[in-house]
């Protein structure tokens, strides 16, 4: 284990910080790469995305829930302006049967999500870049 020496400002916006450690410069990415990982730390990581998980389901658990509100009331606004004459009949359900589909799609994704669980990893970036060599 290393101890950073020095760090830099990094004052403009496409200037980074950069720590200086064993007489070599680093960006904050390059030092976390540096070393792996130990067991606490993926631990904890794990439970803080399964804490954001439950906290994104329960937001849209409660986004559809008044987006529903929303849709009958417009529903009904609809409705009565139709048949006070102030509004055209148009494409009766149309919009419904889309959100209906698309809601079907998402369940289906997350269907397969859960199945599959972490078997698809994206893949990762090198650390070293290679040279071309002719």
């Amino acid at each position: 284990m290393f101890q950073i020496e020095k760090r830099t400002q990094g004052t403009r916006r496409d200037q980074p910080i950069k720590y200086r450690v064993n007489k070599k410069w680093y960006t904050q990415d390059k030092l976390l790469k540096s070393a792996k990982r130990d067991q606490i730390s993926e631990q904890i990581i794990q439970d803080r995305d399964a804490a954001e998980d439950e906290k994104e389901e329960k937001a849209e658990a409660k986004q559809e829930v008044e987006e529903k509100k929303r849709f009958s009331a417009w529903e009904l606004r609809k409705e009565k302006e139709v048949a006070a004459g102030t509004r055209r009949s148009t494409r009766s359900g149309a919009s419904a049967r889309l959100k209906e589909k698309l809601k079907k799609q998402r369940e289906e994704d997350k269907r397969l999500d859960k199945l599959l669980g972490g078997a698809i990893k994206k893949p990762r970036k090198r650390l070293v870049k290679r040279r071309n060599r002719k």
